[in-house]
């Protein structure tokens, strides 16, 4: 352990190992979602997960081409991946068109579909997490005791007539609604779809608001963030003079919004009765930390990552806090209706396809 302890002296967050890890609030949220709007039992809701991983499924080419990198990237770390992810309890990972089963991961599903949310956050599956994580202190009984499912409102600007709705801050899907802002005042049609001039001028206005991201975007139970005046008009506008049409800005300042104001999957669907669903669920770099808890079937996120190390920094590394992450699930309304829900995987080129989308419409 004393490689790991060693790494909180860095500048930055490993991407492997138990410091990324922080708990995670999926469970609790699928908990929650399905108390408000479940029809069925929980555990038929997971039955078709449980029936993959017990039964097995063909792995995919590109799916089998990064799983086997797994073995060397998770070499010598504590915890199972080596007995869940590899077919010989060695180093031979899936390949194209082999099939996978994860029992382990079955059983836990199993169980959280019999026990409810409690039995990941309070009972058996706690206890089998602390006991292999205690040592670096970052799992603690506590830890998983004190995490919630947070329900917000979701955040909107209008673009062209039509409702752009993404997660406000810890996520970074305001940095499309920026975008929206600042292209608004642009003839992007004029300049022609894919031109030189739509896309340096795209590609700046992303320069310009991934200052803002990069200063303002944290845990918004920590810090106070000017969501207002980052998603204002007048905001956008102001920004919206740095870009210059003949040349590329090497560097950009965040601004200052407060004066203004005084791994990873996507999915989306919709029901006759109105509803619309917009997900993303992602383990974040990779397959994850590489922290497999024996008997459970699945890797722990190394979300924790996108932390900083600077004290001064509102995305600093702290005791339950969230950190930053990339994850945008969207929604667009038109005259007040429910028009579309659209997502991507990808990070950082999230934002760049969300606007780039809205470009069309």
């Amino acid at each position: 352990m004393k490689s790991e302890l060693a790494t909180l002296h860095s500048e930055t967050i490993p991407p492997r190992g138990m410091l990324p890890i922080s708990v995670p609030g999926c469970v609790d949220a699928w908990a929650e979602l399905h108390k408000k709007f479940g029809k069925l039992k929980l555990s038929d809701d997971l039955a078709p997960a449980v029936r993959y991983a017990e039964e097995g499924f063909p792995v995919t080419d590109l799916i089998a081409y990064y799983w086997s990198f797994g073995p060397r990237l998770y070499k010598g770390l504590p915890g199972a991946f080596v007995a869940t992810y590899t077919l010989d309890g060695k180093e031979r990972t899936p390949g194209k068109g082999d099939i996978f089963k994860n029992p382990d991961l079955a059983r836990t599903l199993r169980l959280i579909g019999a026990k409810g949310r409690d039995t990941f956050y309070k009972g058996e599956i706690t206890d089998k997490s602390t006991r292999l994580c205690v040592p670096m202190a970052v799992l603690a009984e506590n830890r998983f005791r004190e995490a919630y499912f947070d329900m917000v409102r979701a955040v909107s600007v209008n673009y062209r007539g039509y409702d752009i709705f993404e997660l406000p801050p810890n996520g970074q899907g305001i940095a499309a609604l920026q975008m929206l802002n600042i292209l608004e005042g642009f003839d992007l049609r004029a300049m022609g779809r894919n031109s030189p001039e739509t896309l340096h001028t795209m590609v700046e206005a992303k320069k310009i608001v991934w200052a803002d991201r990069a200063k303002f975007y944290a845990d918004p139970a920590f810090t106070k963030i000017p969501l207002a005046g980052l998603l204002s008009k007048g905001y956008a506008a102001e920004r919206r003079k740095l870009i210059d049409p003949n040349r590329a800005a090497k560097q950009v300042e965040a601004g200052n919004p407060a004066l203004n104001q005084g791994d990873t999957i996507y999915l989306c669907t919709a029901d006759d009765e109105g509803n619309m669903v917009s997900l993303i669920q992602s383990n974040y770099r990779g397959m994850g930390s590489g922290i497999v808890v024996p008997g459970l079937g699945f890797m722990f996120h190394d979300r924790g990552e996108l932390f900083s190390m600077d004290p001064q920094h509102a995305n600093v590394y702290a005791p339950g806090k969230r950190p930053f992450h990339t994850i945008i699930p969207g929604f667009v309304m038109k005259d007040g209706k429910p028009w579309e829900a659209f997502g991507v995987m990808g990070g950082g080129m999230q934002r760049r396809v969300t606007y780039r989308w809205s470009q069309t419409r």
